[in-house]
């Protein structure tokens, strides 16, 4: 009984053993299986990942290829259309007008501030407009008399977008005069535009190409904007290039001068010339000024501020009446839009402490800043503001400019400071007074307030501003001076590694410039060698052709004479055949007539023979007649 239990359990053993190795078997199955279809997923998704990477690399060398081509095409359009401007005495006026056009967009018009020149957001001045009209009527009576117009204007408003809209407007085709417009930021350099535009820099070569352009049809007209962003070396060598330009031009040729008020009428590198500049200068009826120029401008009238409202997004926004008064000025008007569009609140300059961060930052963290816009940057602040503001003592006072450092007289960033728009020069009975404008007085007292500016802690003659903030220990300011310091240092580290990458980029494109230059090289060489080689075969082809041609020449001119030769052959038989007929019908003639002679002859015997047969007797003349016949 024991051992047939003991059968049956090892026998159920034995039955579960055998199914589990079976189903542990087909489980080993299954995850190979799983194992093959993931390893297969892994190698495609590899191969997927290897192709990923390899499209990327294609496309990231496209884009770079791209980039190259674009930057070539950009040199080479540059390159067409300065060759364009070169030659322009031989196009038709539209297509001048729509090169100097390219030629101006492509300069990227924008202030120091980074504001690009949108014609959508200037904004007409109708005093400008109509004296740019009356200015450029001039060209009707052939030379202009008067080819000089020169506007001067304060910091900000508005001389480039004046320049750069004068210039696109006679671009238009549309425009009633033939003129081609060449603008020129000064701060880029006068010579390095004119050899640009016209592929010479002399005053008297350019005026030739001037006058030139002149008697095919039309008139240059040389926009220089910017004169003041010149240093006094520059200036005063573009100012002697202006007049000896406009002696050479003879009025066959417009200038256009955009100035700020102070360096024009203060500046010895302009005053010295300005004598000379007056017989030249375009002048109007109205009065500009104390300052001796074409146009002057100044704040927007209620109606350009109101049209300048809307072409900024500001039309339906609710503005103080002190900030609307402030706003008469172009880039202020920019400034708050700018200020309102980012932040969506409408400064008050009623609330000092909150106008505060549109008026100055003094981190100079940013320059969209009342004083920064005005020309004000840090340097011209610590060496001139701040010790101007101390002498001041208040936002409210004044002084004699003769208090002053007399180097300050002649100094251009004193100058750009009194030209800004913050300081109000007042001319008094032996000198002149400088005070703080009074719309900006509240903001410049809570400046010196906060800095403790004007409590005598600032040197105006040494021009210091290490009390800029009086405030702080003198441990602090230091440890700021070396905070700044590294800032600098980093700033000069990261300046370096840019040059060095951009001298990098420079390389590789220069590498690939030069592989370029020699694959067109030898590309050009083969072209070359196949069109020499096609040459020898267009030659050889050519011998061939005249080889056969000069063959069958002499052949048609050897048939020529075989046939003229038996044509004389036949015309010398026909001739000896006729004359052989002649001859043998002369013969016959001949015979016939020697034969009739004869017979005349033998007639006449016959009858001389019948008058003696009349004598003889019958008998005898018969026998007569028989001899006669016989011998006959």
């Amino acid at each position: 009984m024991m051992y047939y239990l003991t059968r049956e359990v090892l026998t159920t053993l034995r039955h579960d053993n055998d199914n589990m190795r079976a189903l542990l078997e087909g489980w080993m199955a299954e995850q190979g299986d799983v194992n093959s279809a993931v390893a297969q997923e892994i190698l495609a998704l590899r191969q997927c990942m290897s192709s990923v990477k390899g499209d990327l690399q294609y496309l990231q060398d496209s884009t770079n290829r791209c980039i190259d081509d674009i930057d070539t095409l950009q040199r080479g359009m540059s390159t067409l259309l300065h060759g364009y401007s070169a030659e322009m005495e031989t196009l038709p006026p539209d297509v001048c007008k729509l090169v100097a056009r390219c030629l101006l967009q492509e300069q990227c018009l924008r202030s120091e501030f980074g504001a690009h020149f949108r014609t959508d957001f200037y904004v007409p001045i109708r005093t400008l407009a109509d004296l740019e009209s009356d200015y450029l009527r001039q060209l009707r009576a052939g030379a202009a008399r008067h080819p000089l117009l020169v506007m001067l204007a304060d910091m900000g408003m508005g001389k480039t977008w004046s320049a750069a809209h004068l210039a696109l407007s006679c671009c238009q085709e549309d425009s009633r005069h033939n003129v081609v417009p060449f603008f020129v930021l000064l701060r880029g350099g006068l010579e390095s535009a004119m050899t640009a535009y016209f592929s010479k820099a002399h005053p008297s070569e350019v005026a030739e190409r001037c006058r030139s352009l002149h008697r095919s049809g039309k008139t240059a007209l040389l926009v220089l904007d910017g004169l003041d962003e010149m240093g006094d070396r520059d200036t005063r060598d573009a100012v002697v290039w202006i007049t000896q330009f406009l002696q050479a031009v003879r009025g066959e040729a417009l200038l256009f001068v955009s100035c700020r008020g102070s360096v024009w009428g203060l500046s010895p590198a302009v005053s010295g010339a300005r004598v000379t500049l007056e017989d030249y200068m375009y002048r109007t009826g109205t009065e500009t000024g104390h300052l001796d120029c074409s146009i002057e401008l100044t704040h927007l009238s209620p109606t350009e501020q109101r049209a300048a409202l809307v072409t900024y997004g500001l039309g339906d926004v609710s503005l103080p009446p002190s900030l609307l008064e402030m706003c008469r000025k172009p880039f202020l008007l920019r400034l708050v839009a700018e200020y309102v569009e980012s932040t969506g609140v409408v400064p008050d300059p009623s609330d000092v402490r909150s106008f505060m961060p549109v008026f100055y930052d003094p981190t100079y963290a940013s320059r969209d800043t009342v004083l920064y816009r005005m020309g004000l940057n840090q340097l011209r602040v610590k060496r001139y503001l701040v010790p101007f503001l101390t002498q001041l003592g208040s936002a409210a006072g004044s002084i004699v400019e003769t208090a002053l450092p007399t180097a300050w007289i002649h100094d251009m960033h004193w100058a750009g400071v009194t030209s800004c728009g913050l300081i109000d020069v007042r001319e008094g009975f032996a000198c002149n007074e400088l005070g703080i404008v009074h719309v900006y007085q509240p903001f410049v007292q809570h400046m010196m307030d906060v800095h403790g500016i004007g409590d005598g802690s600032t040197d105006i003659v040494k021009g210091t501003a290490y009390s800029w903030l009086p405030s702080l220990t003198q441990s602090e300011v230091e440890e700021r001076e070396r905070e700044r310091e590294r800032e600098r240092e980093r700033e000069e580290a990261a300046l370096l590694e840019r040059q060095r990458e951009a001298a990098r980029v420079y390389a590789k494109k220069e590498a690939r410039l030069q592989s370029e230059r020699a694959r067109v090289a030898r590309l050009s060489a083969e072209r070359r060698e196949r069109e020499l080689q096609q040459k020898k075969e267009r030659d050889r082809e050519q011998e061939k052709r005249e080889r056969v041609e000069r063959e069958q020449q002499e052949k048609r001119e050897r048939e020529e004479r075989e046939r003229e030769a038996a044509l004389l052959t036949r015309q010398r038989r026909a001739e000896a055949e006729r004359q052989q007929r002649e001859r043998e019908a002369e013969r016959k003639r001949q015979a016939a007539q020697a034969s009739a002679d004869k017979a005349k002859r033998g007639a006449h015997s016959q009858l001389s023979v019948l008058e003696d047969l009349q004598q003889y007797t019958w008998g005898q003349r018969v026998i007569y007649c028989i001899e006669n016949r016989k011998k006959s």
